[in-house]
């Protein structure tokens, strides 16, 4: 995976952190087939990818369990409903409006 991940023809700065890269402006990731090679892709998947999913599981609860949160706009005020999204079964993709999330340590 090295080969294309750290590849400087492919990502310029490769040892950057730059989520950036893999956005339709940049797309760094489509300058050669196989540019991104994800967890599960491949014919050896990653050893890691169990732990990981596990560790994001526990993260996730530990914020239910410890937060109390709610939508809202980016000046504190309580959303009501669900922000509109494209909900393509094919990729995941972001919201067109920013989201964010009030929250506060519970008692």
């Amino acid at each position: 995976m090295a080969d294309v991940h750290l590849n400087p023809e492919v990502y310029p700065d490769p040892e950057k952190w730059d989520p950036s890269r893999y956005l339709a402006e940049k797309a760094e990731d489509h300058k050669t087939k196989f540019g991104f090679i994800g967890w599960g892709a491949g014919r050896h998947p990653c050893l890691g990818m169990r732990f990981a999913k596990l560790e994001q599981n526990i993260i996730l609860a530990f914020f239910l369990a410890n937060f109390d949160f709610a939508l809202s706009d980016k000046h504190g005020n309580k959303m009501e409903g669900v922000p509109k999204s494209d909900f393509n079964t094919f990729a995941a993709t972001k919201p067109k409006d920013k989201i964010y999330v009030k929250y506060s340590v519970r008692g």
